[in-house]
C-alpha cells in the first residue's frame, strides 16, 4: 500500500514537471524564434529607445509579432509619390525679338532657346549667325524685354525704331515703338557685331563706328541719289536725310581708280586708349568693297582715304564730338607723308598737296607743294624697299627720328637713332628742303640762298633714290 502510495506522487511530481515545462515552452514560443538577427535588432532597438528617450523626440516604432520564419517585407511609403520626370527640351525657345527699321530696310531678329544658344538672323537678307553657351544673353534679354514700355508705333513712321517680343514660358509678349536708349544701342550693337552693318539698298558709300568712351555707335550713309542718311545706335528714330550735291563727284572718281584686288579685309591695330572698330563699304559693279579697321590715321592706305576723310566729315557733324575730349591723333587723318625730327620738328603733307610744318615750340607754318612732287616723293619712299609695314615703331615712339608714309596699298614706316640708311639719306635731305622751304615763305627765293643752297637740293627738283 505504502508503496502504490509512493508510486502514485511520484507520478504527480512528473505531471506537474510536465505541466511547469510546457508553460515555459509556451512562454518562450510567444517571444517567436530567435536568431543572431533578433537578437542585433533587440539590441539596436533597445540601444534607439535609450537615444529617443535621452533626445526627447517622439518616434513610433513597429511592434513585435510571432510568426514561424522571419520574412524580409519592404516597409510601407509614408512620404508622397514622386513625380514622373519629363525630360526637358532644351531646343524650346525662350526669348524672340524681332528689331526694325522699315524706312531703312532694317529687319533682324534674336531668338534664344533655354539651352542658351543664340541665333541672330537678318531677315532681308537670310543671313544666319547661331552661338553657344550664351546665359548672360539669354538673362538681359529676358530682364530687359519684361521691364520694357513701348510706346504706341505710329503707322506714318517709318524711320521709327519698331521692337516686337515674345517670351514663350512666360506667356508673355509685346511691340511697338522701341526708346529705350540703353536697349536701343545694345541691340544694333550686338546684331551688328555678329551680322556686321546694316546699310540700305542703293548705299553708295557707307560707314559705321563702334561706340567708344567719346560717342555712341552710329552710322553714315551716301546714296546712289546723292542722299545723306544717319542715324545714332541709342536714338529712336533715323535722321531725316539731306543732300550731299556735287561733293559726290570726286568720290566717285576715287570709286573708279580703286583697285580692289590690292586691299586687305582688315586694317586692324591696337589704337591708343582703346577706340572702336570701323566698317567701311563701298558699292561697285565689279566687287563691293567692305573693310574692317581701327585707327584709320595709321591703317588706311591712301587709295581709300577720300571716302573715308569725306565720311569721317559727315559722321563728326552727326555725334557732335567736343574735339577737347577726343585723344590727338599721333598721325593726322589726311596725312601722306608724315616726318618727325630729334630736334623737336615735324612736317606733315597732305592729300591736297598742302603741308604743315610744327616746330618744337609748336609754332606751326603752312605751305603748298605740287601735286607731281608729293606724287614723286611717295611713290619713290614707297618703291625703295626701305619702309617696313606697319606702324608699330610710331606707336611705341620707338625711334626720336621717323618717318610715315600711306601709299596707295598700305602704310609704311622707318625710323633711325643717329645714323640713317644711305641709302634713305638722299630722301630725307630732300624732305628737310621742304622744310626749308615752308620756312622761308613763298616769297623767298629759295635758289639764292647759298647757305641753303649748298646744304640741299633745289625744292623745284624731283628727288632722285
Amino acid at each position: 500500500m505504502l508503496r502504490r502510495d509512493r508510486t502514485v506522487a511520484i507520478f504527480i511530481v512528473i505531471i506537474v514537471l510536465l505541466m511547469l515545462l510546457g508553460c515555459e515552452n509556451e512562454a518562450s514560443s510567444s517571444r517567436g524564434p530567435t536568431s543572431l538577427k533578433d537578437d542585433q535588432a533587440a539590441a539596436a532597438d533597445r540601444n534607439d529607445q535609450h537615444q529617443e528617450s535621452s533626445d526627447s523626440v517622439p518616434t513610433i516604432y513597429p511592434t513585435a509579432t510571432a510568426r514561424p520564419l522571419p520574412t524580409l517585407i519592404p516597409p510601407p511609403s509614408t512620404s508622397t509619390p514622386s513625380p514622373t520626370v519629363t525630360p526637358i527640351d532644351y531646343q524650346q525657345i525662350a526669348v524672340i525679338v524681332s528689331y526694325q527699321i522699315p524706312g531703312v530696310g532694317l529687319d533682324r531678329r534674336i531668338s534664344a532657346n533655354i539651352s542658351s544658344q543664340v541665333e541672330v538672323t537678318d531677315e532681308k537678307t537670310g543671313q544666319v549667325v547661331e552661338i553657344n553657351n550664351q546665359p548672360q544673353v539669354l538673362i538681359e534679354l529676358q530682364q530687359a524685354l519684361k521691364e520694357i514700355e513701348l510706346e504706341p508705333l505710329a503707322p506714318d513712321c517709318p524711320m521709327c525704331v519698331r521692337l516686337e517680343y515674345e517670351l514663350p514660358i512666360l506667356g508673355e509678349s509685346g511691340s511697338g515703338w522701341l526708346q529705350d536708349r540703353r536697349l536701343l544701342a545694345s541691340l544694333e550693337n550686338y546684331t551688328a557685331a555678329l551680322l556686321g552693318p546694316h546699310f540700305p539698298d542703293n548705299t553708295l558709300f557707307g560707314l559705321r563706328r563702334s561706340a567708344t568712351l567719346f560717342h555712341a555707335a552710329h552710322t553714315v550713309v551716301i546714296t546712289e541719289n546723292g542722299q545723306i542718311w544717319h542715324w545714332k545706335a541709342n536714338e529712336a528714330a533715323v535722321q531725316t536725310p539731306s543732300d550731299f550735291g556735287e561733293e559726290i563727284l570726286p568720290l566717285l572718281q576715287v570709286r573708279e581708280d580703286i583697285e580692289s584686288d590690292n586691299l586687305r579685309d582688315r586694317y586692324v591695330i591696337n589704337c591708343p586708349k582703346g577706340p572702336g572698330f570701323e566698317e567701311l563699304y563701298i558699292a561697285d559693279d565689279k566687287e563691293d568693297i567692305f573693310l574692317r579697321f581701327t585707327c584709320p590715321e595709321l591703317t588706311l592706305p591712301s587709295s581709300i582715304l577720300p571716302v573715308y576723310v569725306a565720311l569721317d566729315g559727315l559722321a563728326n557733324e552727326l555725334v557732335d564730338l567736343n574735339q577737347d575730349e577726343v585723344p590727338e591723333r599721333i598721325v593726322p587723318l589726311p596725312a601722306l607723308l608724315h616726318f618727325e625730327r630729334d630736334d623737336g620738328l615735324n612736317l606733315t603733307v597732305f592729300q591736297d598737296n598742302t603741308a604743315s610744318l610744327m616746330a618744337a615750340e609748336n609754332q606751326i607754318m603752312t605751305g603748298t607743294i605740287t601735286s607731281t612732287i608729293v606724287l614723286s616723293l611717295t611713290n619713290q619712299l614707297a618703291e625703295a624697299d626701305l619702309l617696313q609695314t606697319g606702324t608699330a615703331d610710331i606707336l611705341q615712339q620707338t625711334w626720336p627720328n621717323s618717318i610715315f608714309l600711306r601709299g596707295e596699298e598700305d602704310v609704311y614706316e622707318t625710323g633711325w637713332l643717329d645714323a640713317i640708311n644711305p641709302e634713305l639719306a638722299d630722301l630725307v635731305a630732300w624732305i628737310d628742303e621742304l622744310i626749308i622751304q615752308i620756312q622761308l615763305g613763298p616769297d623767298e627765293d629759295l635758289e639764292n640762298t647759298e647757305d641753303v643752297q649748298s646744304q640741299t637740293p633745289s625744292p623745284t627738283d624731283e628727288p632722285q633714290p
